[in-house]
């Protein structure tokens, strides 16, 4: 009996693990997924994605609610202002902020998730967008896929794909955790 609970105890909490764009937002590369991190979150990151340098922080204040903080420095582009007073390349900081409506764990993976977010909402808004996502989890095949449509910057549909594909083999460990991706990109 033992061995039955402790077997649906693993299935109730397992989960593919949650990966983070550029921007640390819940999503592949650029594009966000409806997937968010876990309540009580925080997180620090950079990117070297040319021409632009990203430093992040995002906080999950809230199981439905992302909030992300960049500071893009375009690499090799002076800022008019205050390069000649001896500072450096141009930057730009935004704020991010996404709501998961429905997280797919909410209906242990049966439903797809959907989340509306705003990307630089706040300051110059020179990388604004806004978009809507759903993300549905195949997970005994270890697939997460995502489709989304998302104006201003995002222009259009966009989405992405990424497979654990020795998710379900008995391999070491190591193997398990290897992730595929692919996305299409809409900036």
């Amino acid at each position: 009996d033992l061995s039955i609970v402790q077997y649906w105890n693993q299935k109730i909490s397992e989960r593919l693990p949650v990966t983070y764009n550029f921007l640390l937002e819940g999503g592949l590369f650029t594009m966000p997924t409806a997937r968010v991190g876990d309540d009580g979150e925080i997180a620090i990151g950079y990117a070297s994605v040319p021409p632009y340098r990203i430093y992040s922080a995002g906080a999950q204040i809230h199981p439905q609610i992302e909030i992300t903080l960049n500071y893009r420095i375009f690499k090799g582009i002076e800022d008019p202002v205050l390069t000649p007073l001896g500072f450096g390349d141009f930057s730009d900081k935004g704020a991010n902020v996404k709501f998961a409506l429905l997280r797919p764990e909410d209906s242990q993976f049966e439903l797809p998730g959907v989340a509306i977010g705003f990307q630089d909402f706040l300051g110059t808004r020179a990388f604004k967008s806004r978009y809507i996502v759903l993300t549905k989890i195949f997970l005994e095949q270890g697939i997460e896929a995502s489709l989304g449509w998302g104006e201003w910057r995002i222009k259009g549909f966009f989405g992405g794909i990424s497979w654990m594909p020795f998710k379900c083999f008995d391999v070491h460990d190591y193997f398990k955790e290897i992730i595929l991706a692919a996305e299409v990109d809409a900036t």
